[in-house]
């Protein structure tokens, strides 16, 4: 079973199963002072003060239908809190196992919270993944607080039954001097959707949105980006990558926002796709909206196809082609994968991303 192969030297495992914590398949190694790591339903029973001071502060679905689903529809998810100047020196797994999705199970809600303090580093990995073939929604939300000075990578592995309809949505708010990394990996899901909303709400802080999305046959993937610089200095990157084949369609929307009086902003935007048939489709839609006259924004699309030479110079040389073709788009795929710092997630992604193209 895929979700158990992302083998890693963890702080905890947390095992959400169709929208239930498993406390029996979790686990949770000794934590440092003040360290909480947790479903967000023994939080909310046990730390209600806590919680209640950030949960649906960034995502309040006054105007997002699903946001305001999932709060409604809340049943459980991980809750994660780091006090000030703490450094978790392993990464946090929190696994969603949709294992009796379908008939039974048809819709889960998944609610995550993450809240890093002061000073404090973290790195967190969301991988969901199934154990049927069944028909089902998923409709996950993630919230994220990083404070002044405080670092944190996040990840997203996104394998669903590729009959799911899977949304998955990330709201950011960052501090002054903050660093923030969220990088996704879109494989399964027969019609996904990657929300991503990022606001650089102190100086100087620091936000990179990197992505790789490879659908095949009918599979459907949409990526919106919104990066909302509010203060000075802030430094954002948005670089997303798809690999589309077969019929196959896709949809990038990259939204660059600069707030009046957010002088010095330097962000960029680079979006490219590779399309292997000639009916697979993408649609890129970089999109900026400036109000401070000061800044640095770029944006850029790229779409097209496999090298024709570089191919015929593999061939040349005796490869064959399924195999050259296969190096080709690897190869392509491995500026995103290079991004991500994490070995265990860029090693398994690699594999992942080999078998997909042979499968």
């Amino acid at each position: 079973m895929q979700a158990l192969q992302l083998h890693g030297d963890w702080a905890a495992v947390l095992v959400i199963e169709d929208g239930r914590y498993r406390e029996e398949l979790s686990m949770i190694n000794a934590l440092p002072e003040g360290v909480i790591i947790t479903s967000l339903a023994h939080a909310i029973e046990r730390h209600p003060a806590l919680v209640e001071k950030y949960l649906g502060k960034l995502a309040t679905g006054e105007d997002d239908a699903l946001a305001a689903l999932n709060t409604a529809m809340i049943e459980d998810g991980a809750f994660i809190y780091l006090p000030s100047s703490v450094t978790l020196h392993q990464p946090v797994l929190v696994l969603y196992l949709a294992a009796d999705a379908g008939e039974n199970h048809p819709a889960s809600h998944p609610r995550n919270l993450i809240i890093v303090e002061q000073a404090s580093r973290a790195v967190v990995v969301e991988h969901y993944a199934t154990l049927t073939q069944g028909i089902y929604f998923s409709n996950a939300l993630t919230e994220v607080f990083v404070a002044d000075r405080a670092d944190l990578a996040h990840y997203v592995i996104e394998e669903d039954s590729p009959f799911a309809f899977c949304v998955a949505a990330l709201h950011s708010k960052q501090g002054v001097d903050s660093r923030f990394a969220s990088h996704t990996a879109l494989l399964g899901g027969q019609l996904v959707r990657n929300d991503v909303h990022v606001e650089l709400a102190g100086d100087r802080a620091w936000s990179l949105l990197n992505g790789l999305y490879i659908p095949s046959g009918t599979q459907h993937m949409d990526n919106h980006m919104r990066v909302i610089h509010a203060r000075e200095h802030g430094d954002s990157r948005q670089f997303y990558k798809g690999v589309l084949r077969d019929q196959a369609t896709g949809v990038f929307t990259g939204r660059i926002v600069v707030k009046e009086g957010a002088q010095k902003t330097d962000a960029k935007q680079t979006n490219r796709n590779l399309l292997l048939s000639d009916k697979a489709r993408i649609t890129t839609r970089p999109q900026l909206e400036i109000y401070a006259d000061d800044v640095k924004c770029t944006h850029g699309a790229t779409t097209g196809q496999l090298d024709q030479q570089a191919l015929f110079y593999l061939q040349a040389r005796g490869i064959p082609t399924d195999e050259a073709r296969a190096m080709l788009i690897h190869a392509f795929a491995q500026e995103s994968l290079e991004r991500m710092e994490l070995d265990v997630v860029r090693e398994y992604l690699s594999q992942r991303l080999m078998g997909k193209l042979s499968g």
